[in-house]
């Protein structure tokens, strides 16, 4: 297990690992042109005049589905101990972030490994295809399979598979590459990220094919897992029982989403609660998938130390464990990543 430096992960461990997170990214395959407010946000810049709208409608700011700044991204990653959101807190003394762009939606590993590098924050990278929209023409698996090991012995090495991305419902397309994932997963021993409709996940469907094809289901990471976690407990437990991980990785965000909501910090709060009396705590991973503008802090958003600023001193204040609290900020990542 390698950062994006090379380097090997702190022998010290992290305070706080970001399970899911895109320092760069561009996701302008989910942008909706069709939207009526597309027209309004079209050639606007997020900024204080917009934000208010392109907060309720994510996907249609062209501007809001790229990250491209280095600048801002190093930013962003910078607690100031001063930060009134730490109050009586101290600032994580060492953090790992798991930067699982793929590679059809503007991954750019030489600048990642520059943010890492400036910032002193350790990186690891993902790999691969994210949803069919993002990339063209028909996909080998085997062709999958090898630009995934050869990603993982690159100058900038990845260390983990994904996120993978799939659709609602999962196209024949991304099938291949999630059974070419499956394979490199097979080879690499590595964790396997994938990505799944928010809204509407096709999880039994990803699971099966990466299970059919060798692929490690106790090392598989179904993401985006808020939403259905409020809203349809047992389908969460359903992929917990298959050995699978989950991610609740969009804490922070509760936007609009044209009249859909993202469910409340609370709501994600009772939800992993129930997960944890159920037995299911050391298999749950937390992120805030940071992957628009309006995510980040300069813009009012979550930004990428929300879990420590805001949420970690509400697992404190319902009494969870100090070593519960650690699972849920470090502990469950470290053991994917490292394969302990």
């Amino acid at each position: 297990m390698r950062t994006v430096l090379g380097e090997p992960l702190s022998a010290g461990g992290y305070d706080l690992v970001l399970a899911h997170e895109h320092l760069l990214i561009d996701i302008s395959c989910w942008l909706d042109t069709e939207h009526p407010v597309h027209r309004r946000l079209r050639d606007l810049p997020v900024g204080p005049d917009s934000i208010d709208l392109v907060r309720s409608h994510p996907f249609a700011s062209p501007d809001n589905v790229v990250l491209a700044d280095p600048e801002v991204a190093i930013e962003e990653l910078t607690i100031d101990p001063a930060d009134h959101q730490l109050g009586d807190h101290d600032p994580p003394g060492r953090m790992l972030v798991v930067d699982v762009t793929p590679d059809t939606a503007g991954a750019d590993p030489p600048r990642l490994a520059e943010i890492s590098r400036r910032s002193g924050v350790d990186i690891v990278r993902g790999c691969g295809p994210y949803i069919e929209r993002s990339w063209d023409g028909r996909v080998d698996p085997d062709a999958v399979t090898a630009d995934i090991v050869a990603a993982f012995d690159d100058r900038y090495p990845a260390a983990v598979i994904g996120e993978i991305g799939t659709s609602a419902p999962t196209t024949a397309g991304e099938s291949r590459v999630l059974r070419g994932a499956a394979q490199a997963q097979a080879e690499l021993q590595a964790p396997l990220y994938v990505h799944v409709d928010p809204w509407a996940p096709d999880s039994r469907r990803a699971l099966d094919v990466i299970e059919q094809h060798g692929g490690d289901l106790t090392r598989t990471v179904i993401c985006h897992q808020d939403i259905v976690a409020v809203r349809d407990p047992a389908a969460v437990r359903a992929v917990l029982d298959r050995g699978a991980l989950v991610a609740i990785d969009i804490w922070g965000d509760e936007d609009g989403y044209g009249g859909d909501p993202m469910p409340t910090d609370d709501e994600r709060l009772s939800a992993v609660l129930g997960l944890i009396e159920d037995g299911w705590g050391q298999r749950l991973l937390h992120s805030q998938d940071v992957c628009t503008k309006s995510q980040l802090r300069r813009f009012g958003g979550p930004g990428y130390l929300h879990l420590w600023t805001r949420i970690r001193p509400r697992l404190e204040r319902i009494g969870l464990t100090v070593d519960l609290i650690n699972d849920q900020l470090a502990g469950n990542a470290l053991r994917l990543l490292s394969g302990v």
